[in-house]
Order: structure tokens, then sequence, then C-alpha cells
């Protein structure tokens, strides 16, 4: 069957700004690390105060694929380790988590007349990358100490399973998919805040996510899809 480009898991072709953005986001962490470490205050009493070195909690998301895909959300759980280097501010970073796309619709394919799609598909995004904080002292509240914002990119893994059914104008199934599953790969970049909240810290933060797949149906498609897009996320994590 000859993929159609208003097909709902059809996406556009992969941006290369957003794979040169982030190496040079990459690019620029060291020297910045290594400037900030030339800067640090010979008093150790002068220095800014040590930010945790293991940080572990969950976050909700909301997202925006860069494909015709649904709106959804996602819930995460992520890990961070801090580098002693310029006050724990330079770190690794990893978060795990599911969410759930869907869509339906009508088209009509030459040889086949028009035909009825809906589809669903579960994808566990992972996301491995490098967090940094900009030496900023935070500001205290009468609730809440910060903001700490921070910049974070990397790596993004997203395995999915997608079910598919094709039916005609009468309602009659005549093909049906199951457990089609692709792996999704791609970068990520983002940015926000921290604020000191109770044992821990809540956070809000936004990411744009690079990771492409056919979602199984390479019949159907003959380009792959972003399906992960835009990311808004409010969070809580615990701090060690």
């Amino acid at each position: 069957m000859k993929a159609s480009r208003n097909h709902p898991m059809h996406g556009s072709p992969r941006p290369l700004w957003a794979s040169a953005f982030l190496a040079v986001f990459v690019g620029l962490l060291l020297p910045l690390e290594v400037a900030a470490r030339q800067l640090e205050p010979a008093d150790e009493s002068d220095a800014a105060i040590k930010r945790p070195r293991f940080l572990l909690g969950a976050r909700l998301a909301f997202v925006a694929p860069n494909s015709t895909a649904s709106m959804t959300g996602a819930a995460m759980l992520e890990f961070q380790w801090r580098s002693d280097l310029h006050d724990r501010r330079l770190g690794v970073s990893m978060d795990m988590g599911w969410y759930h796309l869907f869509g339906e619709g009508s088209q009509v394919e030459p040889g086949m007349g028009a035909y009825e799609y809906s589809y669903k598909t579960h994808g566990l995004p992972v996301h491995l990358g490098l967090l940094y904080e900009p030496p900023l002292e935070g500001m205290s509240g009468f609730f809440l100490d910060g903001p700490w914002p921070f910049l974070e990119g990397g790596l993004a893994l997203i395995p999915v399973v997608s079910f598919g059914t094709l039916s005609n104008e009468d309602g009659h199934v005549f093909l049906e998919t199951s457990s089609q599953r692709d792996l999704a790969v791609g970068l990520y970049i983002g940015a926000g805040c921290a604020f000191s909240a109770g044992p821990g810290e809540a956070l809000l933060s936004y990411r744009f996510t690079t990771a492409y797949t056919d979602m199984g149906y390479s019949a159907l498609n003959h380009e792959t899809a972003d399906i992960y897009g835009s990311q808004v996320y409010l969070g809580y994590r615990l701090t060690f």
C-alpha cells in the first residue's frame, strides 16, 4: 500500500538544526565548567552552598508530538548524579517512563477507495544526558527556595508497541494489526527551574525531543514521524 502524506503516523523529515543545536550545547559544557571553576572564590566561606549529589524523583508531562498524533500525557521516573566540580552543578541525568498515543480519521487511497483508520501506541521513553546549572544563587521565598535554573540535553530512546485497524465506510474491519514494535531514536534538549521544597525539590521544565519511527507500519509510512516532540514537565525529586 502506498503511503499517503495525510496518514496520521506520517511525519516530517528529521530536522538537522536539532542535532546541530545539541552538538553546540554539549561542546559548550566543558568550556563553561572550566570558566566557572576559575571564578570560584578562594575563601571557602564565600563559596556557594553545594547542590545535592543524588536526586531521585518523578515527573508528569504534557506531550505534544511533532506529528499528527493526538496530544497526550506521560509519567516519568528520574535519577541524577552530580559531579563535585563547581559545587555539583554538572551531572548526568537519566529518566524513563510511559505514555500513550492515539488517533483516528478517514482517508482515500488509489486502488483502495475510502477507508477509516484508528491506532493506539504505547511508548517507553528513556532519556540519558548531561545537566548543567549556571552558577546563580537561589532566591529565598516564604515557602520555597530557588529558583535553580538548569540546561539539559542528550540521547532519547523510545521503544513503541502499536495497534491499528482499517475499516470501510460501513464499519467493517478489513485490516487489523497487533503488537507492531519499533524503536524511536533521537536527541533531546531542555531547560527548567528547580525550587527547594520540603525534603526535596519541585521542578518545572520544557524539553524538545526528536525521536523518529514509522510506528511499526512501514507498509503505510515511507517516512518516519517524530512521536515525542515537545514536553512540559512538572515534578518533585528527593535530594541526597
